[in-house]
């Protein structure tokens, strides 16, 4: 029940543009340190027509939310619903540069296979090969 009541407030928050600062409370960080819906929650967001390309004030995506938690099959449904798989965040992050990062190889292996360019730099210039070397990363 807890995970629902992070997901409608992750929700919420992104839907309206929220920003989670130290002063916020325990419930709204407790949805930013979770944010990525479960693949059964996105389906219904999507089926009741909520949109994949969604963003938050920092550019983040549903699908940049969902690669950075590992959820392969959100991935996989937010392709096939549409969502771009080259999108950027605010700092110039792909999904494939955020689940290099987190260490989630069957995320990238998906995406890759999907088309993702594994070259694609963030804004500082880091490729995803970095940013997962960066992590401490070895697979």
């Amino acid at each position: 029940m807890a995970h629902r009541r992070r997901f409608g407030v992750a929700l919420l928050l992104l839907i309206i543009g929220t920003h989670c600062g130290s002063g916020d409370p325990p419930e709204r960080a407790a949805a930013m340190d979770d944010p990525a819906l479960t693949p059964a929650e996105l389906r219904i967001h999507l089926d009741e027509g909520g949109a994949v390309s969604l963003r938050d004030e920092h550019g983040t995506t549903l699908m940049q939310l969902a690669a950075a938690a590992g959820q392969q099959e959100s991935v996989a449904l937010l392709l096939d619903r549409g969502a771009s798989i080259e999108a950027r965040a605010a700092q110039g992050q792909t999904a494939l540069y955020l689940a290099a990062r987190e260490g989630h190889v069957g995320v990238l292996r998906l995406l890759i296979e999907r088309g993702a360019d594994p070259t694609a730099p963030a804004a500082g210039g880091w490729q995803p090969i970095h940013a997962a070397a960066y992590a401490g990363r070895s697979q």
